[in-house]
């Protein structure tokens, strides 16, 4: 009885250990008495950006205001010959606006790059598994009027060519 058992259990192992793959038939009148294997894999891009959820432009001592953030980016794999680019989209075109009705024009910049609505490039990032970051730079001068002023901007991420 133990040795049905085990014929069962090491049938059931080896059955379950079977994989499926293409398979060539070669038989011994086969000409020529060779097959081939197509080896294949995919590898799909990944990469984490993390951008600011806001930023609060404060008053610095000539009564400009002005906010610093960063985009950072981890584990960013491409295809060869591609890098991450992230652009951005403002609302109000760079311009931030009151409940009432009050104008705030601010200035994006990322590095030397200042961004806006014709020039909308931020960042762009290579494949590099080490974190890389950008810098952002918010600036307006100084406002006419008290309030809450606010602006959305959108930021697009994309795999483009080189």
């Amino acid at each position: 009885m133990k040795k049905i058992i085990s014929l069962i259990a090491a049938s059931a192992i080896c059955t379950t250990t079977v994989m499926s793959v293409g398979a060539t038939d070669v038989t011994p009148t086969s000409v020529p008495s060779s097959g081939n294997t197509t080896v294949s894999a995919t590898v799909s891009p990944t990469y984490t950006v993390t951008i600011p959820s806001n930023a609060e432009l404060k008053a610095v001592t000539d009564g400009t205001l002005s906010a610093d953030g960063e985009i950072s980016v981890t584990a960013v794999k491409l295809r060869k010959g591609y890098k991450l680019q992230i652009t951005v989209s403002s609302e109000n075109d760079f311009v931030m606006t009151s409940v009432d009705a009050a104008e705030l024009a601010y200035t994006l910049k990322c590095g030397t790059n200042e961004v806006s609505t014709a020039k909308n490039l931020v960042t762009e990032f290579a494949t590099n598994t080490a974190p890389q970051k950008s810098t952002l730079e918010f600036a307006a001068g100084v406002p006419d009027f008290a309030g809450d002023y606010s602006d959305l901007l959108t930021f697009t991420i994309a795999q483009v060519a080189e």
